[in-house]
């Protein structure tokens, strides 16, 4: 009896109709992930944005020829520019969004930087890269890197 049962449930089991479980969308995960970046950066929260980056002695961020390696150095940065919400607004351009596996990826885009003082703010473009690492808790930043782009001079200079 026991092996009837059993050969049944074989039978049943190889019949039934599979269960797909949708696939993963690393590209739209990433860019989601870029765009929360952003989100967190321009609420000016410094203890949130560093929860974006990987707690890994190798990660790294520049900016404009300014290297910080290490979470603690990255996050005495985030620090010192943030804390004041409005003061500091970064948008991306369109994401682009490299995959390098299912747990690796490049997203990069051009950007533009608004920094305000009092009743004055400078806007400067420039581009951006982040490398991002999937971990069971999701996506983090493991290199992040920001340039502006140089002002250009008048004819004649």
């Amino acid at each position: 009896m026991y092996l009837v049962m059993l050969l049944v449930l074989v039978a049943l089991t190889a019949t039934a109709p599979a269960t797909k479980t949708p696939a993963a969308n690393p590209r739209a995960e990433v860019q989601a992930f870029v765009q929360r970046f952003f989100k967190t950066l321009n609420a000016g929260d410094p203890t949130a944005l560093m929860e974006l980056y990987a707690r890994v002695p190798e990660v790294a961020s520049i900016d404009d020829g300014e290297v910080a390696k290490g979470w603690d150095e990255i996050s005495k940065g985030a620090d010192a520019l943030l804390g004041h919400e409005g003061a500091y607004h970064a948008a991306p351009g369109v994401i682009q969004v490299v995959t390098l596996g299912d747990t690796y990826a490049i997203a990069y885009a051009s950007a533009t930087v608004t920094e305000k003082d009092g009743d004055q703010s400078t806007t400067t473009p420039g581009a951006f890269t982040l490398i991002v690492k999937k971990s069971p808790g999701g996506w983090t930043i493991l290199h992040e890197h920001y340039s502006t782009k140089p002002a250009e001079s008048p004819e004649g200079e």
